[in-house]
């Protein structure tokens, strides 16, 4: 029986989406290493397949079957910041715990 994950709170940040060369067996990947689906706008990155999106995009890179759900958030919480922090992204991107 596998674990059920509560999905991230996205901020719309993009920085993810623009590391999809990490895992280009699972996402489309531009020559740049960004994913294909990525719209960047002024102030957000939306994903043009929301809806569709695989599970490495609803998940996060930290994915991993039958984790638990708490360590699940922690890890992802710190790769996502982690990768914002890395792109110097504004402090307002910052995913937190509810």
């Amino acid at each position: 029986m596998s674990t059920v994950l509560p999905e991230l709170p996205c901020t719309e940040c993009g920085a993810c989406c623009r590391r999809a060369w990490l895992a280009p067996d699972q996402l489309p990947v531009r020559e740049d290493g960004v994913c294909v689906h990525l719209v960047e706008l002024a102030d957000k990155a939306l994903c043009a397949i929301y809806e569709a999106r695989p599970p490495l995009c609803r998940y996060g890179y930290s994915y991993k079957p039958d984790v638990d759900p708490e360590e699940y958030l922690d890890l992802t919480i710190s790769y996502c910041n982690g990768f914002q922090e890395e792109d110097k992204m504004p402090e307002r991107f910052r995913v937190k715990r509810k």
